[in-house]
């Protein structure tokens, strides 16, 4: 692969939702990250996509449609997820752990396979977009909701509960 990124890729990113540039970015770090749902739904969003320079690439291009602020705070997530695994004395145990929560991922593949923005999906199940927005990037964990947004979520998603959690 080389360092300029596939034009499709490219595409796909500027003609997104700008939410969904948001979260395409914060996948790519959670991939670089080595978690593995992040590293299938970017697979399947950016066909051919896998290994560390395409997600910076991918991340990088997402930038490239952000603000400072944006980018600021898509940092600060990435570096909040990995704080507290620096901080054990068993680095690798909470790394594990830590990419077994990838509900953020699934919701983000659910919406974008079933045709769907994050407006659209918000508006579809009652919720606020800034939600759905915290569960994708991963700053609300979809576990946490309360049952009547995530049936909501599943419902308008068209899928079992359980395929969603």
């Amino acid at each position: 692969m080389t360092s300029e990124i596939n034009r499709d890729w490219l595409s796909a990113i500027t003609s997104a939702d700008h939410a969904d540039v948001i979260a395409y970015r914060d996948l790519a770090f959670a991939a670089m990250g080595g978690n593995s749902r992040a590293k299938d739904t970017l697979g399947h969003i950016f066909r051919g996509a896998n290994g560390v320079l395409a997600y910076h690439l991918i991340a990088s291009a997402c930038a490239d449609q952000m603000t400072d602020g944006e980018i600021g705070r898509s940092a600060q997530r990435a570096e909040d997820s990995i704080a507290p695994i620096l901080k054990t004395p068993r680095a690798s145990d909470a790394l594990l752990a830590k990419m077994t929560d990838e509900s953020a991922p699934k919701l983000l593949t659910l919406r974008i396979n079933a045709g769907l923005t994050q407006k659209e999906l918000a508006t579809r199940c009652g919720m606020n977009i800034r939600q759905i927005q915290k569960i994708e990037s991963g700053e609300i964990k979809l576990q946490n909701t309360i049952l009547k947004n995530a049936v909501a979520l599943a419902d308008a998603l068209g899928v079992e509960i359980k395929e969603l959690l």
